[in-house]
């Protein structure tokens, strides 16, 4: 499973758009994307959108439900996921650096989009990622281009076995 990181509270449309676009091309070259936008409801009982507005009426439900959250996320990230695709930008802050943790600990394919110039992005993120991408159309091509050149997912994103 691939996991899809990225700015979800700040982020414009809860950054949807860019996980279905990914996750959309995933499904095609065999990987199953998980977009935790898509799971939030599940593990907390909360839409995102309604996670949000809680923080402004009740900061201590708020916050149990988030740490079900980042804690759920973080286990997907460290048991399930054979992959991480983060996009980093503007609008990422300590949770997607703390999914990306995980995956560099536990030894996880990172793959980071840009949503801005490569020399504003961190040593760490550029160094920690197996391949970074300028944009999301640049990461679809090149999965579509590996594809094309009739490799395997596991072989396109170096996936690791889960045991």
């Amino acid at each position: 499973m691939v996991y899809l990181s990225g700015a979800i509270d700040r982020a414009p449309d809860f950054g949807r758009p860019w996980r279905a676009r990914v996750a959309e091309v995933l499904r095609h070259v065999g990987a199953q994307p998980y977009d935790p936008t898509e799971q939030q409801a599940r593990v907390c009982g909360l839409t995102v959108e309604a996670l949000r507005e809680l923080q402004e009426v009740d900061i201590d439900l708020f916050k149990e439900k988030t740490r079900l959250v980042i804690a759920a996320d973080l286990h997907v990230i460290a048991r399930e996921a054979s992959a991480v695709v983060a996009q980093v930008g503007d609008h990422a802050h300590m949770g997607t650096y703390a999914e990306m943790g995980v995956a560099i600990y536990h030894d996880i394919p990172l793959f980071v989009i840009l949503e801005h110039p490569q020399y504003r992005a961190s040593g760490w993120t550029i160094s920690s990622a197996e391949a970074v991408f300028q944009s999301v159309d640049d990461f679809i091509s090149w999965l579509n281009a590996e594809q094309r050149m009739g490799k395997t997912v596991d072989e396109i994103l170096g996936c690791r076995s889960i045991a």
